[in-house]
């Protein structure tokens, strides 16, 4: 892509920098222009961005005082040429598979002993009943009293569950009066989204888990990025996860079969190698009358959850490039008409849809609904989780010993571990899960006899350190809201930019 159209996504940065107060300009140069040329060389996209500069090039370029540079080059898109005979992308060979697991770096915690402490209520505090059903079906020594209560040995264990969008509320207003209630009515342990993890722990609601006495090394098998959503700006591990949701692109068969004349996952995958030829293969598939996936938002967490940059640092607006690339390459796919545009969340997937981003869960909920259809599974473009749980020990507690023996045995027990993929979960245990993947008893009819495993210990092995902050919920939600308005023309990529940070505004009058 020729310089004018860089110096014109940069001319849209700055003078929305400019205006709404977000990063330094020299920041935001630099990340548009990695973010420019990492797009262009991984999908060959160009003509949204084109297009997109003639637009607001005239109204911005007005509120711009350095002067660019514009030089005029054809714009030609790039064609990506499919290397049939190449499957290497496909991971398993004959013992196992080869890839590279990313490497952590964290502080070496002190780990304490974990106080033997005699209270004799655990508070468990969730928004559904998942955690609740794999104690009551296999955590050893647990006995079910009733829905809301449980032994395990001589503690009861209460079940306060919240089903509600208010939860978070619900729970942040109990955990800030935890350590002024009594011992029966103090949380011990609660569970959150990825999304809502920072939140608590910047607020100071969580113990670390080495003040209970579980150090990584305990841990060492669990996947790494389920522990860095769940490190502070210490570097403390202040949750604990006990099965991961590594996201995959599931697809028909039976469209696989007529458009590319193959419905091999090792075949498909070439397919979906990276996002050059994702855009190149959602082509080939309108022009055979179907769309590639439903809507923008498992784009969405395909794209963004590698990013190197939170939403928010010292209360200041950050765009990593990994966001602007999502929303460029996007907006493409709905120029292109590429997207079928329903929610991602209807149980039937229309069979008009070739496949969908899709994590662990989706068995249960999404997929048995086109189950005469058949499905295979490929890895995305780029490796992404989707959902998952987090326990956190609240602060407060008084039965640190029994939280540190739960968490153990969710992490190591292998009866545990089993009953965590017999409900469609994917365990957090590394060694465990890479003996399912290899057999071949897992594999599955919704499949068509593929061995759905494979793909997700690829998956969770190359899914990056993931970066979140306290506002995360928000921004994610905010963020794809606007640019939703800017994918359907209803407002241009400055204006949608400025709905999101007055958004965000609205909510935390501290971030500028």
């Amino acid at each position: 892509m020729g310089k004018k159209i860089l110096s014109t996504i940069l001319i849209i940065i700055m003078s929305a920098n400019m205006l709404i107060g977000c990063a330094p300009l020299s920041y935001v140069q630099e990340r548009v222009e990695n973010a420019i040329n990492n797009y262009q060389a991984e999908t060959g996209v160009s003509s949204v961005i084109e297009e997109e500069s003639e637009l607001l090039v005239e109204n911005i370029e007005e509120n711009t005082e350095d002067s660019i540079e514009e030089e005029s080059e054809a714009d030609t898109e790039e064609t990506i040429e499919i290397d049939e005979a190449d499957n290497s992308l496909f991971y398993w060979e004959e013992n196992g598979y080869d890839n590279e697991i990313p490497i952590y770096d964290y502080i070496v915690e002190e780990v304490k002993e974990a106080d033997n402490n005699d209270g004799k209520v655990l508070n468990i505090w969730s928004w559904s009943t998942a955690t609740q059903d794999l104690f009551e079906s296999a955590y050893p020594g647990y006995e079910k009293i009733d829905d809301q209560t449980g032994m395990i040995g001589e503690v009861t264990v209460c079940w306060h569950t919240v089903f509600s969008e208010y939860y978070t509320d619900e729970l942040e207003m109990a955990l800030s009066k935890n350590e002024s209630v009594s011992e029966d009515e103090c949380i011990d342990i609660f569970l959150v989204e990825d999304i809502w993890a920072q939140r608590f722990i910047e607020a100071g609601y969580t113990i670390p888990l080495a003040d209970i006495g579980i150090g990584r090394e305990d841990l060492s098998e669990q996947y790494g990025y389920t522990q860095s959503v769940v490190t502070d700006t210490q570097g403390r591990l202040c949750g604990f996860a006990y099965y991961a949701a590594p996201g995959v692109f599931c697809y028909r068969r039976s469209i696989a079969k007529e458009v590319f004349g193959t419905d091999e996952p090792t075949e498909i995958q070439e397919y979906l190698k990276d996002w050059g030829v994702f855009y190149n293969t959602a082509g080939r598939l309108k022009e055979s009358g179907y769309y590639i996936t439903q809507d923008e938002s498992r784009v969405f967490r395909a794209f963004t959850d590698n990013r190197d940059l939170s939403w928010i640092m010292d209360e200041q607006f950050q765009y990593d490039e990994d966001i602007l690339k999502w929303a460029f390459f996007t907006k493409e796919l709905y120029e292109k008409e590429y997207l079928n545009e329903t929610s991602v969340y209807d149980f039937e997937v229309p069979t008009n849809v070739f496949g969908q981003f899709s994590a662990t869960w989706a068995n249960q909920y999404l997929l048995p609904y086109t189950y005469e259809d058949g499905w295979g599974m490929c890895a995305a473009p780029d490796s992404f989780y989707y959902g998952g749980v987090w326990m956190c020990v609240a602060k407060g507690t008084q039965n640190e010993s029994l939280i540190k023996e739960i968490f153990i045995n969710l992490a190591t027990d292998k009866e545990l571990l089993y009953e965590i993929v017999k409900s469609d979960t994917f365990a957090n245990n590394r060694s465990f899960m890479n003996e399912i993947a290899l057999d071949d008893t897992y594999c599955s009819d919704l499949y068509d006899g593929q061995n759905p495993y494979k793909v997700y210990c690829y998956v969770a092995d190359t899914v990056d350190e993931r970066v979140v902050c306290k506002y995360e919920a928000e921004c994610e939600q905010y963020f794809q809201e606007a640019m939703s308005y800017y994918f359907k023309g209803e407002l241009t990529y400055a204006e949608a930019i400025s709905y999101y940070e007055e958004k965000i505004k609205e909510n935390y009058p501290e971030i500028h």
